[in-house]
């Protein structure tokens, strides 16, 4: 099997899953690999090999991707930096999909060394946007922003437009959580009219959670649940299991802000389990907000449980992730005082939720941006409102 057959082979394999046609692509790379392993191809296998992996991680089977990559990586001849490169980027994705968000910035910047001494421009934007995402779940905006634009030059050089898509529909991700909502709003718009063009129905999904989210943070509900339908319309028809957790919380979220309590527990809860099976970070912040929606409902058993759980969660050792910390606090102080009796708890609570936001601006490079974040974000203006005055909302809130 010569190589411009293997490489449509996985160019087609790859197209066909962004479709949602998983199966048909993982038949493609399945025969590859059977042909190779006949063969005695490693090279091929290797392909063929990450080709499962990335079908499997749209699908959320991340033991399954796993397995693939070991196998990649065991064939892997030492002599051979270009293709270790190759897998070393393929386990990097592996590992923000689990966020492991150190583990993944290191094989990035791994394989980008190796592209660039190859001057494989392709390959060097991919593994840029790989480091700007991990940057960016790590806290380190700055760095983020310019391996975004490193990357989106890269690709705009080639003509790119998949990738174009994909830095963009991640910015806005980066845009939404330093308060930057406007500017998320744009990126998204532009990056799903991209996937719409090239048929890529994940990045689709991926674009509208992104715009529904900046509207839900501008306190936009009506037009958030609008994005969040869709989101989760189409996640759920191509079995977009990350995807599909996100919006049901999401769209839980919006739910209960429009006073469908009922809907907002059952879309919570479905969401809550999901990312838990995922294993997903963001599992912390869903239990958060399945603990307002029990709180609204009554049920302040189940919200101090949920609540109690996701600080607990948060302050684990090995925790990594999960975005805005003090909303994890600020709900669990608010669950705390509806209780009544356990004052000294509340105080701990607003304690550490002060701490997380203070954390959070400290890593913002100056004033005009710490301002931003502050204002922008509704439990960040109630944590304040809280501390220098003394006043709580009159009952649990999100939003």
């Amino acid at each position: 099997m010569n190589e411009e057959i293997i490489r449509y082979k996985m160019a087609l394999a790859n197209a066909i899953a962004q479709q949602g046609r998983r199966r048909e692509a993982r038949e493609v790379a399945e025969e590859t690999l059977r042909s190779a392993e006949e063969r005695g191809q490693p090279e091929v296998q290797i392909e063929a090999l990450l080709a499962l992996s990335s079908i499997a991680q749209m699908g959320g089977e991340l033991q399954a991707a796993e397995a693939d990559l070991l196998r990649a990586k065991a064939l892997a001849p030492d002599d051979q930096p270009l293709i270790k490169a190759h897998v070393n980027h393929a386990l990097g994705r592996l590992a923000f999909v689990r966020s492991h968000y150190d583990e993944a910035l290191q094989y990035a910047t791994e394989a980008y060394r190796v592209y660039e001494a190859h001057l494989l421009r392709t390959k060097i934007a991919e593994s840029l946007h790989l480091s700007a995402m991990s940057l960016s779940r790590l806290h380190r905006y700055a760095e983020a922003a310019v391996d975004y634009e490193g990357a989106r030059q890269q690709f705009r050089g080639i003509h790119h437009q998949q990738g174009l898509a994909a830095v963009n529909v991640n910015e806005a991700a980066m845009s939404v959580r330093t308060g930057r909502f406007e500017k998320a709003i744009t990126l998204s718009e532009e990056a799903h009219t991209l996937f719409i063009d090239l048929g890529d129905e994940q990045g689709q999904v991926v674009a509208s959670l992104n715009h529904g989210t900046a509207l839900m943070w501008s306190e936009n509900v009506d037009a958030a649940d609008f994005w969040y339908r869709k989101a989760l319309d189409r996640a759920t028809v191509n079995a977009f299991e990350f995807q599909q957790a996100a919006a049901l919380v999401n769209l839980g979220t919006v739910r209960l802000e429009q006073q469908s309590v009922s809907e907002a527990l059952n879309l919570l809860r479905q969401g809550l389990a999901l990312r838990q099976k995922l294993g997903h970070a963001e599992a912390v912040s869903d239990a958060t907000c399945l603990a307002i929606a029990c709180a609204r409902d009554g049920d302040l058993a189940e919200a101090d449980k949920q609540s109690g759980w996701a600080v607990k969660q948060l302050k684990a050792p090995d925790a990594t992730g999960v975005e805005y910390n003090q909303r994890v606090h600020l709900v669990r102080a608010q669950i705390l005082r509806l209780l009544g009796g356990r004052d000294q708890e509340v105080e701990i609570a607003l304690g550490d939720a002060k701490d997380a936001l203070d954390k959070a601006l400290k890593r913002l490079p100056d004033e005009e941006e710490k301002e931003l974040y502050k204002n922008s974000f509704p439990f960040n203006r109630v944590l304040v409102q809280i501390i220098e005055c003394g006043q709580w909302p009159e009952r649990p809130s999100i939003l």
